[in-house]
């Protein structure tokens, strides 16, 4: 995500659209660069969840002026488990004239990916999330037409544009050093293990433990779901929030009674429970965590955590 903020040309006055659930990964960089160049960071307020497509898309639309030059966002937020609508997205951002650079750390491994068809400049994503690679892995997609409009963040170029000594087209935005080789190879022994299960396999079985938990959530009393319903504004996250459980101690007892790894999130002021269903997962560990999740809402009184039952 660097890659592409830092590389591009920027001006003062120039703004970039930010969502509020967003990463520190894009929000950083571009912060950092309002205050080198002076640049503009325009946020959109995203509701958790918002009421459809339409309405998630007017608001990145009522936010781009004639000084946009960027609009990031996530392709699957972190925090609420928002899913954008890419090809939405995109010819909105191209029909103002706007680049759209996305991020997929939460959607690349278990969401299927056609960047040409979805028609970004820019697309990033780690390793060793949904892909299941080593940490600190990840790739960055860079539309070819738009290589001399970003520079690379070290390295070298050519009269061409590229990296020169006949490296292949992008090479220039891989010059950092040496490179860790066996973790080079992990992310294509993930690709490979993937492309070998079938991603719309991964998608179909993700999607069914995602269903799963969400319909048992919806019978349990004191549960709100700030993630929609809604199959194109979401994916294989769910957050939630449980009456009158303090978040901390809701894992805690999860983990310890449930033996269930699930993690906290704020969602604007609201601290909630963000659970990943991925195809590794079973249905038997979906009805145990709806089964904790059912205790923690009927036991725990309202000025306590589990730790205190």
């Amino acid at each position: 995500m660097n890659l592409f903020a830092y590389g591009l040309d920027w001006k003062a006055g120039e703004e970039v659209i930010l969502g509020t659930q967003e990463r520190f990964s894009e929000h950083e960089a571009y912060q950092a660069l309002e205050r080198r160049y002076g640049i503009r960071i325009v946020w959109v307020d995203i509701p958790a969840p918002p009421d459809s497509v339409a309405q998630l898309v007017s608001l990145y639309a009522r936010a781009i002026t004639p000084r946009t030059k960027v609009l990031v966002v996530s392709e699957v937020t972190y925090t609420s488990g928002l899913r954008a609508p890419p090809n939405d997205l995109t010819d909105l951002a191209h029909n103002r004239n706007v680049l759209i650079s996305v991020d997929g750390a939460q959607s690349f491994g278990v969401v299927p990916l056609d960047v040409k068809a979805i028609g970004v400049d820019h697309y990033a994503a780690p390793g060793q999330k949904w892909l299941l690679a080593g940490t600190g892995t990840g790739f960055s997609y860079l539309r070819k037409d738009l290589h001399e409009k970003v520079w690379p963040l070290c390295g070298y170029v050519d009269d061409n544009g590229e990296g020169g000594h006949g490296s292949p087209p992008g090479n220039r935005y891989e010059r950092g050093g040496q490179v860790n080789i066996p973790a080079s190879l992990g992310v294509a022994a993930a690709v490979d293990f993937q492309n070998a299960i079938g991603k719309d396999n991964i998608q179909a079985r993700a999607g069914q433990l995602t269903n799963q938990l969400r319909s048992g959530l919806k019978q349990i009393a004191g549960v709100n779901q700030l993630t929609s319903s809604d199959s194109r504004l979401s994916a294989a996250i769910t957050v939630f929030t449980v009456r009158n459980a303090a978040t901390a101690q809701a894992l805690k007892y999860l983990r310890e009674q449930e033996h269930l790894q699930v993690r906290a999130v704020k969602v604007g002021d609201v601290d909630a429970i963000r659970a990943s269903t991925h195809f590794y997962n079973t249905p038997r560990e979906i009805d145990r965590l709806l089964s904790g999740v059912s205790y923690l809402a009927q036991n725990v009184a309202e000025s306590a955590g589990p730790a205190a039952l």
